[in-house]
C-alpha cells in the first residue's frame, strides 16, 4: 500500500515537473481569430473553417479558429505557437477592388486585423450555392499569405491570384491544395514568424 501511495506521488511529481514546459510540437500551429461582422450562419461558418483547416492539415500546419478579437497579450504557461492571424467578415468589398477579388490580406501588419473577406461577393459564386467552401477556400488563400510574408500567387492550386470555373467545380468535389512550392513556403514562413 506504501508503496503504491508513493509511486502515484512521483508521477504527480513527474506530470507537474512537465506542467509548466512545452515540447517541440511536430505539427506547428496558428490560431486564427474570426470578426463575423456580416453574421455569416454559425453552421456555414463552421463548415468553411473545416474546410480551411483540412487544407492546411494537408501540408502539416495546424489552423485552429476561435471567434471575436484575440486576448491581449500570451497567458503564461501555454504552449501554443505565436502565430495568430485576425480575420475580418466585411458585408461589402470596397469599390477600388476589382471585382473578381473575394479578400485581401495585410502581409507587413503585426497587428490587428491582417485578413478581409468580401462576403457579398462570396456569396455572389454560383448564386450562392458555393458560399461554404469558397469561403473555406478564401479563408486559407489568405491567412496562406500572411503566413508565407508575402502576396505571392501560383499558376494552379489555391493560391491562384484569380481562380475558373474548374477550380470551382473542384472546391465543390474536394479541396484545392497547395503547390508543394507554396507549402514550403508556408512552412518555412510560420517557422520564421515563431522564432
Amino acid at each position: 500500500m506504501r508503496f503504491s501511495w508513493l509511486l502515484g506521488m512521483a508521477f504527480l511529481e513527474v506530470v507537474d515537473a512537465h506542467a509548466g514546459t512545452c515540447s517541440k510540437v511536430a505539427q506547428p500551429s496558428v490560431r486564427v481569430y474570426v470578426q463575423n461582422v456580416v453574421i455569416v450562419p454559425a453552421y456555414d461558418l463552421s463548415r468553411a473553417e473545416m474546410t480551411a483547416e483540412r487544407i492546411f492539415e494537408g501540408i502539416g500546419i495546424r489552423i485552429k479558429f476561435d471567434h471575436g478579437n484575440p486576448p491581449r497579450g500570451r497567458p503564461s504557461g501555454t504552449c501554443e505557437s505565436d502565430a495568430s492571424i485576425e480575420v475580418r467578415l466585411d458585408a461589402h468589398a470596397p469599390a477600388d477592388r476589382a471585382p473578381w477579388v473575394l479578400g485581401y490580406a495585410t502581409i507587413h501588419e503585426r497587428t490587428g486585423v491582417r485578413v478581409h473577406v468580401f462576403y457579398d461577393r462570396v456569396r455572389s459564386i454560383h448564386g450562392g450555392d458555393m458560399s461554404t467552401p469558397v469561403l473555406g477556400h478564401v479563408l486559407a488563400h489568405e491567412i496562406a499569405h500572411v503566413l508565407q510574408g508575402e502576396s505571392h500567387h501560383s499558376t494552379e492550386g489555391l493560391l491562384k491570384a484569380r481562380w475558373d470555373e474548374q477550380d470551382y467545380a473542384a472546391m465543390a468535389a474536394h479541396s484545392l491544395r497547395f503547390t508543394p512550392e507554396d507549402a514550403g513556403l508556408l512552412r518555412e514562413g510560420l517557422r520564421n514568424a515563431t522564432e
